[in-house]
């Protein structure tokens, strides 16, 4: 049930009606908790969405995709017998590091090999993905080219501050690569990719959604400010599916005490605000009152009716597609909200009952991103130079 119950008769009537010994019929209204009228609202009929993505934020996910696309490379050996290695291929290498020896004491000569040196850099069987800035220095360069049987001199200087290798800071040293073997890396295309991974297109491209949004939650943290281009983006996605589950089930009759009870938390939450915000408390307690409150319902009801229509929505999608909330997730958000309010007391049975509605309100969403609705990205120039400094993170 929802709000209180009301006597259909009036009180009087019902007091008339009453007789000592007498069967007495007392009858009640009451509002309850409607059901989505799914035979109208259609929910997993197919829908698309537009969402504008910053050059910077798709660049970023661009390079991630290719990241991975590049982690799942296959080698094949050239048919060629004299094969030249050619950047991207994958080359075997032995490395034997040597002493530099200068012609007469002269650093800028080209330095010839002395004594045989014992250090950790090189080895034998060293599998080398012939891209700039693998290895040492030069070595990459001093291999591409070569083929099968090949051996080069590679000098290298190294820094002056060098702590995993302090013996050799400042030094320069000529490394001896023998080239053993040069395959060929084949990087598969997206829709490869998705195959061997088994899975989708759009789901490897919700991944890979994911992960950059969640490095960009991580490093705005730990920064502070504004929700980053990915989380906005997410949020942006959210409400526009939101917005059409909200116009689907718009015929849904909602009771008006879920109405007024969803529009007295609001209101609760708005004086809480103006409050927090430095409002004085006479201005607040003049807004306290019956005539203040449906002012404020009148005003809300819009927006109160969207949210409860969503949410039923919602609940209907998550019951048809036994979407669940596992109980880990909730207690996992549960201690962040209490680490929050530490030392203050909340209302824990309340807060489990946000918490649970709003990861499955995220959950649905996911869902229906993946599976019902088309995501349109329309990218958009950068507002600033920061985006380029955004950092590409694993997946």
């Amino acid at each position: 049930a929802v709000g209180q119950a009301q006597f259909v008769a009036g009180q009087r009537e019902l007091a008339r009606s009453y007789a000592p010994g007498e069967p007495f019929v007392m009858e009640v209204s009451v509002d309850v908790w409607p059901e989505a009228p799914v035979w109208n609202m259609a929910w997993d009929a197919p829908f698309e969405i537009t969402v504008e993505r910053s050059e910077g934020d798709q660049r970023v996910r661009q390079q991630a995709m290719d990241a991975l696309r590049d982690r799942y490379a296959s080698v094949v050996d050239p048919e060629e017998e004299e094969y030249a290695a050619a950047l991207g291929d994958l080359a075997t290498i032995d490395v034997v590091g040597y002493e530099a020896i200068f012609a007469d004491g002269d650093s800028a000569t080209t330095p010839t090999k002395g004594a045989k040196l014992d250090l950790a850099v090189g080895g034998e069987n060293l599998p080398l993905v012939l891209a700039p800035g693998k290895f040492l220095p030069g070595v990459v360069e001093a291999v591409l080219g070569s083929s099968k049987g090949s051996v080069v001199d590679v000098p290298v200087t190294f820094p002056a501050q060098l702590p995993r290798e302090p013996s050799l800071a400042g030094k320069t040293c000529v490394f001896e690569v023998t080239v053993t073997n040069v395959q060929r890396r084949e990087i598969p295309d997206v829709p490869t990719l998705a195959a061997a991974l088994n899975t989708t297109v759009d789901a490897l491209e919700r991944r890979i959604d994911d992960t950059v949004t969640a490095a960009q939650q991580q490093q705005q943290q730990k920064q502070g400010g504004p929700p980053s281009g990915g989380e906005a983006a997410q949020q942006v996605v959210n409400t526009k599916i939101e917005t059409v589950l909200a116009e689907r089930c718009a015929e849904t009759a909602i009771p008006d005490a879920m109405v007024t009870e969803a529009a007295r938390q609001k209101f609760a939450v708005m004086l809480a605000d103006m409050r927090s915000q430095g409002t004085p408390d006479a201005e607040i307690q003049k807004m306290i009152s019956k005539d203040g409150f449906e002012k404020y319902k009148k005003v809300a009801s819009p927006a109160v009716l969207r949210e409860l229509r969503t949410k039923l929505a919602v609940q209907y999608i998550a019951r048809e597609k036994s979407i669940v909330v596992e109980q880990d997730e909730i207690d996992e958000q549960l201690q962040m909200v209490k680490a929050q309010y530490e030392g203050s007391e909340i209302d824990e049975q309340k807060a489990i009952e946000r918490i649970t509605d709003e990861l499955t309100r995220l959950k649905v969403c996911d869902y229906l991103r993946d599976n019902v609705a088309t995501v349109h990205v329309v990218t958009t120039a950068d507002d600033d130079a920061a985006s380029e400094q955004q950092p590409v993170p694993s997946t």
